[in-house]
């Protein structure tokens, strides 16, 4: 019988209104440091869920499971064949072989996230409680991919720690590191084991399909480019022009790596450029560019090689710089990708910021990364069209 514990008054609340954690407090730190499921108390003392512990989390301390008290680890296969089955329904492998198998809390697998690159499965644990039920888990998941997909999947594990420090695990029949996929007719190296990062982010697969089906664009400015997935898509749609401007030397190399693993394309129309974006940037002013189509992605935190700078304060300085070089028909796309900043606390900062500039569309997850009512911090990944005012 799993412990019963007491719960803050608000942890209750929220939890009742199906947001998923029970993040640090004062009833928290009472918590049994070694049991997997907790029992939460309501306000009259009663039991009223049940909690998947993390107590090695720094901030979230228990996840939602159930509200059926006797759901623990007999629905763990059911709740992976589930997820399995919504990404075959969504016949996603028709237009790529990389995407999100189960995402987290809006699967109801609290800190649980898998990846299917081609019949390579990565597990990613938000929650390090889930490496404590492999026995479990693994078994589950190889079943589930047989039924749903007919085949027996190799695992790769993740744990996603604070420090991003690469750390991998080959479990059931994984023996390589390299992976070609392909997304939208475009191929792509996925290196596992090799950087925190994997080097395709498939939660923005449905994100790019969304900006470049309706459009296409002779010149595009890859800010913060990384491995050039919107490069690459921008060569694949007839772009005359494509720059890539990052800062690492790594991404630059893998990007050339990708536009190696694809022929097809005119390389002699992109242009690698390793600088500082806000350099970059001023550069072009300078040269009177301007860009049909530019994108603007910044890491959680953004280097000039000097200082880091949190994204969301970067474009103080960045969109600016971006309004002056969007040709007159031409649209800008920026990102934010972090939980820790709402929508509202994103389009607060941007809206003065970007006047003399319309919003064309909002950009969220879809497709195999869906978002639970009432969990915005699930909601991180958010993105703005701009497009010139009349």
């Amino acid at each position: 019988m799993s412990s019963r514990v007491k719960l803050h008054p608000l942890s209750i609340k929220h939890l009742k209104k199906s947001h998923p954690w029970v993040v640090k407090d004062t009833f928290t730190a009472k918590f049994p440091t070694d049991e997997t499921f907790l029992e939460g108390l309501n306000e009259k003392a009663r039991p009223f869920c049940i909690l998947l512990h993390d107590s090695d989390h720094p901030h979230v301390k228990a996840r939602l499971w159930s509200f059926e008290l006797n759901k623990k680890l007999n629905d763990l296969g059911p709740r992976v064949e589930m997820a399995f089955k919504k990404r075959k329904d969504l016949e996603l492998t028709k237009h790529r072989d990389s995407y999100f198998l189960f995402f987290g809390e809006a699967d109801a697998l609290p800190g649980l996230f898998g990846i299917m690159f081609k019949q390579t499965i990565v597990l990613q644990y938000y929650a390090s409680i889930w490496s404590k039920l492999e026995s479990k888990l693994i078994p589950e998941l190889v079943k589930a991919c047989k039924k749903t997909f007919d085949f027996s999947p190799s695992v790769y594990v993740q744990d996603r720690n604070k420090g991003q420090r690469v750390s991998f695990r080959h479990l059931k029949g994984a023996q390589h590191s390299d992976i070609v996929v392909n997304e939208f007719g475009l191929n792509y190296k996925v290196k596992l084991a090799h950087s925190y990062d994997l080097g395709l982010y498939p939660d923005m697969s449905a994100i790019r399909k969304k900006i470049f089906d309706q459009s296409s664009y002779k010149t595009v400015l890859n800010l913060f480019s990384y491995t050039g997935a919107y490069s690459l898509l921008s060569l694949s749609k007839g772009a005359k022009e494509v720059v890539s401007v990052d800062s690492a030397q790594m991404a630059h190399d893998w990007l050339n790596e990708n536009l190696e693993l694809n022929p097809q394309l005119h390389k002699e129309n992109h242009q690698s450029m390793k600088k500082n974006v806000k350099k970059a940037l001023e550069g072009f002013i300078k040269q009177k560019k301007s860009f049909d189509l530019i994108i603007c992605d910044p890491p959680s935190f953004s280097t000039d090689g000097k200082k880091s700078t949190p994204a969301l304060k970067s474009y103080e300085t960045l969109l600016p710089l971006m309004k002056k070089l969007i040709s007159d028909n031409g649209k800008l796309v920026i990102f934010l990708n972090t939980h820790k900043v709402s929508w509202k606390k994103f389009e607060d900062k941007i809206r003065p910021l970007s006047r003399g500039l319309k919003v064309s569309a909002k950009l969220n997850l879809s497709e195999d990364c869906p978002r639970l009512k009432g969990f915005p911090e699930g909601d991180y990944l958010k993105g703005i069209i701009f497009s010139k005012s009349s």
